[in-house]
């Protein structure tokens, strides 16, 4: 059975709601051959007093889209849901999906699929557990019983594609804590969302659009409140411990090895410090436009100035210590591998790789607009594309590529070594298992 499911906003005058099936691991055969002949949809929500259903035929999903079209609904937030009901086998598949439907437009959100679990064997398109060896006995002896199995975890596939709930609307930033909770930044509903490793997840309210987002040692999750000019610092329950006023505009926020949040401003040229408890400690002067800063492990500050195409290192003190010019329009940075900075150059579709003293060592192209980036443990660096829906992972050996759908807009590194990639256009997060 393939299972999506997601939610959808809807705005008086719309002209409805389309929806897309898609997935880069299931295909029209493989419906198929599961036996599947339609997807089951509902669309369920306060303003319907019964939910609307449509059926679509496997055969439809040949042709790009759209799959299914609910032409009058009412304003409100409704959930669809939409099920592939093969009688044989379990769930193989969810996905989940989100929109905003503007007044007389029509709003098309994509489902995308994707499977659940590593199989252990496949027997007829479905995955059933192995079987249980039936142990040996000496002549003579009693028969000794079969062991029950220990209940293993399971876990996908790497490189697969997971939807998790849907999160605010338009996700732009996205950060884990060490006990792998998710939070993402909604900056159209002006919302925090946090996600608890079980997938519970709830929104907080901050009353205006929110920026970036960092967690601390301590768990505390720091967040730049752009349409505030403020920075709040968040509890690991979600809790508000404070505001801090800054300068305009506050979009990125960092932590150095003191603790210390460094921010910086889109409409101003310089970056505030504060210490943990929020306090202002320090104003440097950085370049126009600074739309985002890493740090790394040694107290380096890398600061990228999107206006005059360069990035920016600083010592601790806030001292400058050089600039590089890194292509046109930077607009995120990570620190990888030797504490080198890869930078985004969203214009160009292009990676810089820039090392401690500000010299470049490569240039790496990617996809189509890219707009944020990451190291993994291994020393990977990742990209997400917002022009193609893709994300780019640069390794030692080549590039490769991930379809995910959608706009991603910020990505992040779990406990366990997977990657989050928030999807600004579907309003959910997707998981790329490692």
């Amino acid at each position: 059975m393939i299972r999506a499911s997601g939610t959808v906003q809807l705005l008086p005058d719309a002209r409805g709601l389309a929806l897309r099936f898609g997935g880069p691991a299931f295909s029209l055969a493989s419906l198929r051959d599961a036996g599947v002949t339609a997807i089951a949809v509902t669309v369920a929500g306060p303003g319907l007093v019964v939910p609307a259903t449509a059926s679509v035929a496997v055969e439809a999903l040949d042709a790009p889209g759209p799959h299914a079209h609910f032409p009058s609904l009412p304003p409100g937030l409704v959930t669809v849901t939409a099920e592939a009901i093969d009688a044989t086998c379990g769930v193989r598949f969810r996905g989940t999906a989100a929109a905003v439907i503007r007044v007389d437009q029509r709003a098309v959100a994509d489902v995308w699929l994707t499977p659940l679990t590593l199989p252990a064997v496949v027997v007829g398109g479905c995955v059933t557990p192995p079987p249980t060896p039936v142990p040996s006995s000496t002549p003579g002896a009693s028969p000794t019983p079969a062991a029950s199995p220990s209940p293993t975890p399971s876990r996908p596939l790497p490189g697969t594609i997971i939807n998790s709930e849907p999160v605010g609307l338009r996700p732009t930033a996205i950060a884990v804590s060490a006990d792998g909770t998710l939070w993402t930044s909604d900056s159209v509903s002006g919302t925090i969302t946090r996600r608890d490793v079980d997938g519970t997840t709830r929104q907080i309210p901050l009353g205006a659009t929110p920026g970036g987002l960092a967690v601390d040692a301590s768990g505390t999750v720091w967040v730049t409140v752009t349409g505030a000019d403020e920075v709040v610092r968040l509890a690991p329950d979600g809790s508000i411990l404070g505001r801090t006023a800054v300068d305009k505009a506050p979009c990125d926020v960092a932590i150095d090895p003191q603790g210390r949040a460094w921010v910086v401003h889109e409409n101003k040229k310089n970056a505030y410090v504060l210490d943990p408890s929020g306090a202002v400690t320090g104003v440097y002067r950085v370049e126009k436009e600074p739309l985002a800063l890493a740090i790394g492990p040694a107290g380096l500050v890398w600061v990228v100035s999107a206006k005059r195409d360069l990035v920016q290192r600083f010592d601790a003190a806030g001292q400058l210590l050089g600039e590089t010019n890194v292509g046109d329009e930077p607009v995120d940075v990570a620190i990888g591998p030797g504490g080198h900075a890869w930078v985004v150059a969203r214009s160009q579709g292009q990676v810089f790789e820039v090392d401690a003293d500000g010299n470049v060592r490569s240039i790496r192209g990617v996809g189509a607009s890219p707009c944020a980036v990451l190291a993994d443990s291994q020393g990977r660096i990742w990209v997400a594309n917002q022009g193609d829906g893709t994300v780019s992972v640069l390794g030692p050996t080549g590039t490769m590529t991930y379809l995910v759908g959608g706009v991603p807009s910020g990505l992040a590194l779990d406990p366990s070594g997977d990657v989050w990639v928030a999807d600004a256009a579907s309003n959910v997060v997707r998981l790329i298992a490692q």
